[in-house]
Parts: structure tokens; sequence; C-alpha cells
């Protein structure tokens, strides 16, 4: 049986977590590990729900979402984690073999876009943005706090986001 995509595009995500492990303790991170390996799994889910909700390739934004904070894990950093990640994502996505230019581009712009949130991107944009926006909502108000940006900040900063996203889902907004 042929291994399709999206199990590829997670072990060689698992890879680099792997050797992230090695190299770098907690203790040099913005955040453990553990919790950026618990947003890649939220995200993963919210943003493929989202694409079978809108219409979009869900195999695309869940690659994409498995693969969007590759910069983050690899170097601990959440400053410009956005900048580094793309053609690290791009050298995995080639060396993988199973992707088009076309799909390769879109999920490096999308990667190198998913933290313009002020922005009104595509739909594939907007997907990546919404289920982010959404994953660290959800977290913030199940009780985990955010050591980079606090989170009534990172709520207030993108509450119309939120606003649309608990329209279209049908949850009420809770504050933390």
């Amino acid at each position: 049986m042929k291994e399709s995509r999206t199990s590829k595009a997670v072990t060689v995500a698992w890879d680099v977590i792997v050797k992230s492990m090695k190299s770098l303790g907690d203790g040099d991170r913005d955040v453990p590990l553990a919790q950026d390996l618990f947003h890649v799994m939220g995200v993963v889910k919210l943003a493929t729900l989202l694409a079978n909700k809108r219409g979009l390739n869900s195999e695309i934004v869940t690659i994409t979402m498995i693969l969007h904070d590759h910069g983050r894990i690899l170097t601990g950093v959440w400053d410009g984690h956005d900048a580094i990640g793309p053609p690290l994502v791009r050298r995995l996505l080639e060396r993988m073999g199973d992707f088009t230019p076309e799909e390769i581009d879109l999920i490096v712009k999308l990667t190198r876009t998913h933290r313009q949130k002020d922005q009104i991107g595509d739909p594939y944009e907007e997907c990546i943005r919404d289920a982010d926006v959404l994953d660290i909502y959800l977290g913030g108000t199940a009780g985990w706090t955010r050591e980079v940006e606090p989170l009534r900040e990172y709520i207030s900063k993108n509450r119309r986001r939120i606003e649309n996203l608990a329209e279209e889902l049908g949850f009420r907004i809770i504050e933390p």
C-alpha cells in the first residue's frame, strides 16, 4: 500500500522534531516543545475542519499545518519563525518528491504568511490563520497561558477574526 503524502509529511516533520529535541532543551526555547507540539496537533484538526467546511483542499491545508511552525520548532524562537520556516519547508517537500511545484509554492506561501493575521488573504491563507488563532484562543480559554504574548492581548488583537469564527462555527466567545 502506497503511503499517503500526509503520512510522509508527518514522518518528515517528526524527524525534524526529534533533531530539535536533541539540540535544544526547553530552557533554550520561548515555550516548551510540548506546547508547540500540542499546538500543531490542534491546528491540524481545526484547519482540516475549516478546509472541509469551506471547500478547500484539506490535504494541502493539513500538510501546511503540520509544517507551519517548523522554523519555530527547529530554532525554539517565536520571532521570525515565519521567515525561517519556509525555506526548510520547501526543501522538505522537494525531497519528498510527491508535490507539484504549484503545491510546494502554495504550502511555502502559507507557511510564510500564517502570522499575518491582521491582513485578509486568499481562502487558504484565511483558513490557516483562522485555525492558528482558534487553537490559541481555545487553548487559552482552557487554561494554558502563552509566555510569549499574554492571552488577553492576543485575543484583543485578533478579536474580529475570533468573532467571525464564532459566528461561522456557532460557538460563544468566552473571555479568559
